[in-house]
C-alpha cells in the first residue's frame, strides 16, 4: 500500500485537496486516459497506488483511494453506491463515510465541477440524514447534468453499502460486488 507521507498526504485536508484535483476519468489496458465516466468494457477498478500515480479516477477508484488513506490513519469507514437503473446504463456515484465523534461525515471532493456543486466534508447528526442528502444531491445533479431522465422514477434508484472490492474488477463485476452488500431503503 502507498506511503501517503511520501506524497505529503498526512492530514485530512491534504488528502481532500489532492483528491479534489484528480482528473475525473479512467485508464484503459493500454494506459490511455479517458475523461468522463467509464463507458467501456476496458474499464478496471484501479488500486489506490494506480490512482495516486496516474492522478485520474472515477468515483469508484477515488473511493478506494480514500478508503486506503482512512484505513492507514485508523478511521472506520463505510462505502456506499447509489445508482439508477436505465435500460443500457446505470449512472452511479460512490462515497466514503467516516465518523467524527458523534457525527457522520461525507467525504466528497468530486462534486466540484458538476451542475450541482457539493464539494466538501459534510457532517450530519445521523446516517439517514447523510444518505438522504446524498440521494438528493445525486438526483439533482443527474437531472441538471442530463444523465438522469426527466421522467425520473424513484423505484429505479438503488443504494447499497459495500465492502472493499477486489482491484481490477470490470464495471459489471464492480456492480455485482456492490449489490452483494446491504441494500438500504430511504424514505421518498
Amino acid at each position: 500500500m502507498s506511503n501517503f507521507s511520501e506524497l505529503h498526504l498526512d492530514t485530512l485536508q491534504e488528502l481532500f485537496d489532492f483528491c479534489r484535483n484528480l482528473e475525473y476519468g479512467w485508464v484503459d489496458a493500454s494506459g490511455r486516459k479517458h475523461h468522463g465516466p467509464n463507458n467501456s468494457p476496458e474499464y478496471h477498478l484501479q488500486t489506490p497506488d494506480e490512482t495516486l500515480a496516474r492522478r485520474i479516477g472515477i468515483c469508484w477508484d477515488q473511493t478506494e483511494l480514500q478508503r486506503a488513506w482512512f484505513t492507514a490513519h485508523d478511521y472506520n469507514t463505510t462505502s456506499y453506491l447509489l445508482f439508477y437503473k436505465l435500460n443500457n446504463s446505470w449512472p452511479s456515484h460512490s462515497i466514503l463515510v467516516y465518523r467524527d465523534g458523534h457525527q457522520y461525515c461525507w467525504f466528497e471532493p468530486m462534486f466540484n465541477t458538476t451542475a450541482v456543486y457539493y464539494c466538501g466534508i459534510h457532517k450530519y447528526d445521523s446516517l439517514d440524514e447523510l444518505l438522504n442528502h446524498f440521494r438528493t444531491k445525486f438526483v439533482r445533479n443527474g437531472r441538471d447534468s442530463g444523465f438522469l431522465p426527466t421522467d425520473f422514477d424513484f423505484g429505479k434508484l438503488n443504494l447499497y453499502q459495500y465492502d472493499k472490492p477486489t482491484f481490477g474488477l470490470t464495471d459489471t463485476e464492480f456492480f455485482q460486488h456492490c449489490t452483494r452488500g446491504a441494500k438500504l431503503q430511504l424514505s421518498v
